[in-house]
């Protein structure tokens, strides 16, 4: 049986009061304002509570990076055809000889790059317990690849890079907090690139850290 509401007037407190009746007996359970408060408070506690995700998750860095003097794709990662990589953080700093602001992409690539000086960046997991060994490749260049065919430019920001006696920009992605996707790539052809424009940068030195998530 469907529950009813019950008016009735205090005298004592000169006040109406509104009970729920329930069950099979139509018993009391509780009064109007009660059960909102417990409704509105267990609402509230749930949402406000951080959530953390039970997808296999990596990060990767590195630390004093020097690129090439005009560089391109400094720091690329590398989908796979096995699973599906989410690209869900990115973060870059760096100094360099002259103060200046200059331009960092965020860049889809169709094709891998090829050549170039590179470093494979070690992928950790961020529970060790859990998921395999990472599937994707993620590459810090300190001499400029020939370049992937490129799809499109995600992200461009101008970010001031100072010298090491003052503090620079930090240029820092959040993909997939929002109703969107994260950036997605599903094979070993896929590639998302960090890429300076080919402007000069001398005495560079770059922090860059990325996380990712693999289904």
């Amino acid at each position: 049986m469907a529950g009813v509401y019950r008016q009735s007037f205090d005298e004592t407190s000169n006040a109406q009061e509104t009970e729920i009746l329930g069950g099979t007996d139509q018993t009391k359970i509780g009064n109007v304002t009660d059960s909102l408060k417990v409704n509105v408070t267990n609402s509230l506690t749930v949402d406000a509570v951080p959530r953390d995700g039970n997808i296999a998750t990596y990060s990767a860095s590195v630390t004093g990076l020097v690129a090439a003097n005009n560089p391109t794709d400094i720091f690329t990662i590398t989908g796979d055809t096995m699973r599906t990589v989410r690209v869900t953080y990115l973060e870059v700093t760096a100094t360099q000889t002259t103060a200046a602001q200059r331009d960092i992409q965020i860049l889809r690539r169709s094709t891998a790059n090829t050549g170039g000086t590179s470093v494979t960046r070690t992928a950790v997991k961020h529970d060790t317990s859990g998921p395999p060994a990472a599937a994707a490749t993620v590459r810090s260049y300190t001499a400029n690849p020939t370049l992937g065919t490129l799809v499109g430019t995600i992200r461009a920001r101008k970010v001031f890079i100072a010298t090491t006696s003052t503090n620079s920009d930090e240029f820092v992605l959040d993909f997939g907090t929002r109703p969107s996707k994260a950036i997605v790539l599903r094979d070993s052809s896929e590639v998302l690139a960090i890429n300076l424009n080919g402007v000069s940068s001398a005495g560079n030195s770059f922090d860059i850290s990325i996380e990712w998530t693999e289904e």
